[in-house]
């Protein structure tokens, strides 16, 4: 608000008011510019000063403009944790995705490769490794082989 009035005597023009609104809610049309700021003029001046922008804006002095700014910063700093919360959920999930595609390929070898004299601890480590080798198909019975075609 104090960037629009740098000082009390300044008053907004329509194409001003419409100039700023346009830079913070876009969308607006020409016709609801007008509606508004005929509501936002208290005096019908035709220009609007800080004193009527102040009124609107806060109904008439009902909403406590600092409270505003306080839930503002809060809500923008709630944002931001949730979107670092989301990156961190995808890396997590990719590296999942990883590390069970690596296990499903791994328990495979030694029936790809059966005549590989594996390891007996290789062996072992593939079969408790089978239960990420899930056939999805294999949960709908009859219907998994028209589903294959």
């Amino acid at each position: 608000m104090d960037n629009v009035f740098d000082n009390n005597e300044h008053r907004l023009t329509i194409n001003e008011f419409m100039s700023m609104l346009n830079e913070h809610h876009e969308g607006f049309s020409a016709k609801e510019v007008q509606v508004l700021f005929q509501v936002v003029d208290n005096d019908r001046s035709g220009q609007i000063d800080k004193t009527e922008l102040l009124h609107y804006a806060t109904k008439g002095g009902d909403i406590d403009i600092e409270n505003l700014y306080k839930q503002r910063k809060k809500f923008k700093k709630k944002k931001e944790n949730a979107k670092k919360g989301i990156k961190l959920l995808g890396t997590w999930l990719n590296k999942m995705k990883i590390i069970i595609g690596y296990t499903q390929c791994m328990t495979f070898l030694r029936v790809t490769f059966s005549d590989i004299p594996w390891p007996r601890m290789f062996i072992q480590t593939m079969k408790n490794l089978e239960f990420t080798t899930f056939d999805i198909y294999a949960l709908f019975g009859r219907m998994s082989c028209q589903m294959h075609r």
